[in-house]
C-alpha cells in the first residue's frame, strides 16, 4: 500500500502526520534522529492510540525544533 519514504499525506486538504506502534511505544514517521527506533514493517496509522505509550523522542518538542 504504502511504498518508500512516505513523509505524509493530504486528506481532505489538510496534512495528516504518520505514526507506528512498535513495542507498545507509538512514534512518528520518518523517525526523529533523536530516536533510536527502527520501522520494521510496523504498520504505518493517522491516529494515536490511548493504550500505548508515546515515545519521548518522537511526540515531544526539544530545543531547536523551531529551526526546521
Amino acid at each position: 500500500m504504502l511504498q518508500g519514504q512516505v513523509i505524509a499525506h493530504f486528506s481532505a486538504g489538510r496534512l495528516v502526520m504518520l505514526y507506528f506502534v512498535k513495542d507498545n511505544v507509538i512514534h512518528k514517521f520518518p523517525v526523529p534522529q533523536r530516536c533510536g527506533v527502527k520501522r520494521d514493517n510496523e504498520m504505518l496509522r493517522d491516529t494515536i492510540p490511548y493504550t500505548v505509550e508515546k515515545c519521548v523522542y518522537c511526540l515531544n518538542r526539544w530545543p531547536g525544533d523551531d529551526k526546521d
